[in-house]
């Protein structure tokens, strides 16, 4: 095997825009989701012949991005939460340690379908984290 720099997943930037609202640049920290799945299912064929399996409809996944909640994002708080229905893109582009140019990723688009205050809980220490749910188009751009 030839040598290759494996990413972690630490090793990404990921950026959020929102199309035609002005929000902060600053990267979110974390992206789950966006898989490319089918409807499949499983035909019973008549005459006791072993059943077939057939495919419908392809989509994404709903994707979750989080950010730690900070002073920077509170001032772009109340323009994401009245973005939700609106076009968005994601970006995440994998990262080597020190480079000053992310490398080649994909690039979502869809719509944003949620947005989730940081919760909050007198008890806990955690970091309050903000996230956006985006329903995402079908298509990926790498670049």
């Amino acid at each position: 095997m030839a040598n290759s720099f494996l990413y972690t997943a630490h090793k990404f930037l990921i950026t959020f825009t929102i199309t035609g609202v002005v929000i902060d640049t600053q990267p979110w920290d974390r992206w789950e989701g966006g898989a490319h799945t089918s409807e499949t299912g499983n035909y019973p064929a008549g005459g006791m012949v072993p059943s077939i399996a057939y495919s419908g409809v392809s989509k994404r996944e709903t994707a979750t991005l989080q950010r730690a909640y900070d002073d920077i994002l509170v001032a772009s708080f109340s323009a994401i939460d009245a973005a939700v229905g609106q076009p968005c893109a994601v970006a995440v582009k994998p990262k080597k340690a020190r480079a000053a140019t992310p490398g080649v990723g994909p690039n979502y688009t869809g719509i944003i379908k949620t947005v989730t205050g940081p919760p909050s809980n007198s008890t806990d220490s955690a970091i309050a984290m903000f996230v956006v749910m985006v329903e995402l188009d079908e298509d990926v751009i790498f670049s």
